[in-house]
């Protein structure tokens, strides 16, 4: 039995070194079974680069399509709970019950296009975290990168979103019970924290945009 041991170098990648072996090993006439061995192994070495090279993409497929579209809709819903519960709840003066405050409300004539405006904009975020998870994983040629930074930039945006989408919403409890119309619940500081994380993940990604292929990742996926 011939055993054949190949020693990279930084000289070249390990599927290089066993090419230049196979070659040698033809051209000097080798047990042809060795020859076959060494182009398995340049074979296989070639599918473990494909697999490191693809791992990045796969990374930034999976924040794109899964984690931040998850994190989009989180938002939404947190910033819809503290807009049409936890702050009116925490806001509304005694022992008062939610159905109470919105009786209250009523009988002010507060209701009506703040509420409605503010479900429009809440809404919108879990219309967001469906076009991101459609961009990722129903279109081939979008980078997963694009996806990606469009994701982080509307958390980004979730900040001032909420101020809009809260704004009606607390100027009509301060008219119907005399209170301040900002935010009464401490639940919009974890809306106003990922806004702050999402700008520098943004910023991060966009630089590794700006490298394009070369930087490995910012490359559109093709069909195979």
């Amino acid at each position: 039995m011939t055993t054949l041991i190949v020693t990279s170098s930084a000289h070249g990648s390990t599927r290089e070194i066993a090419e230049r072996v196979a070659e040698v090993l033809r051209t000097s006439q080798a047990v042809p079974t060795v020859v076959e061995d060494v182009k398995g192994a340049a074979a296989w070495l070639a599918t473990a680069d494909a697999v490191i090279v693809a791992a990045p993409v796969y990374t930034g497929s999976l924040a794109a399509g899964a984690v931040v579209p998850g994190v989009v809709a989180a938002v939404a819903a947190l910033a819809a709970l503290q807009v049409f519960v936890l702050n009116p709840l925490a806001a509304a003066p005694g022992d008062r019950g939610l159905g109470r405050i919105y009786a209250d409300l009523s009988a002010a004539g507060q209701l009506g296009v703040p509420f409605v405006l503010s479900a429009v904009i809440l809404a919108a975020g879990l219309g967001v975290a469906a076009i991101l998870w459609f961009l990722t994983w129903r279109r081939e040629e979008v980078d997963p990168l694009a996806v990606l930074a469009l994701g982080l930039a509307s958390l980004v945006a979730a900040s001032p979103a909420y101020f809009m989408a809260s704004f009606g919403p607390g100027m009509a409890l301060a008219d119907t019970y005399g209170i301040g119309g900002g935010d009464h619940s401490p639940w919009a500081w974890p809306i106003y924290v990922v806004s702050v994380l999402a700008l520098a993940g943004l910023v991060a990604v966009v630089v590794l945009l700006l490298r394009g292929p070369a930087g490995g990742l910012g490359a559109p996926r093709r069909r195979a």
